[in-house]
């Protein structure tokens, strides 16, 4: 158990929380790109961001306060799936892979900051 939760249920928490951080950095993305502020995205974005990352380092504090099953040693236990596994060495499709998502997301970057112009908030005096 985590938090008072199943594993399970955990995870499952976990998973729907990343899946919101993903949908919602392409929405806060798409809208930099159209020179338009969405602070109501964005702050969803980065309350999610931090929840995915401390919902992840709590895998690994029940991991070592109970030295038993995670998800991420179910996944091991899998055949199949070791094949899949990235080494992180210089195998090309995990090379490709880092390599295009780098440059996607280096020019994403570029153009957003070159783009991003929202309008001035006016005050009168």
């Amino acid at each position: 158990m985590i938090i008072g939760l199943s594993i399970a249920t955990f995870t499952l928490i976990h998973v729907i929380v990343t899946l919101i951080v993903i949908a919602t950095g392409f929405v806060v993305m798409a809208g930099m790109l159209g020179s338009k502020r969405l602070p109501g995205w964005t702050a969803i974005f980065l309350l999610t961001t931090v929840l995915t990352s401390v919902t992840g380092f709590m895998f690994l504090l029940d991991a070592s306060f109970r030295k038993g099953f995670t998800p991420a040693l179910g996944t091991w236990k899998i055949p199949f799936l070791h094949v899949l596994a990235p080494t992180q060495s210089n195998e090309p499709p995990f090379l490709i892979a880092q390599t295009v998502t780098l440059v996607f997301f280096v020019i994403v970057g570029i153009v957003a900051a070159i783009k991003f112009r929202p309008a001035v908030a006016m005050t009168v005096a």
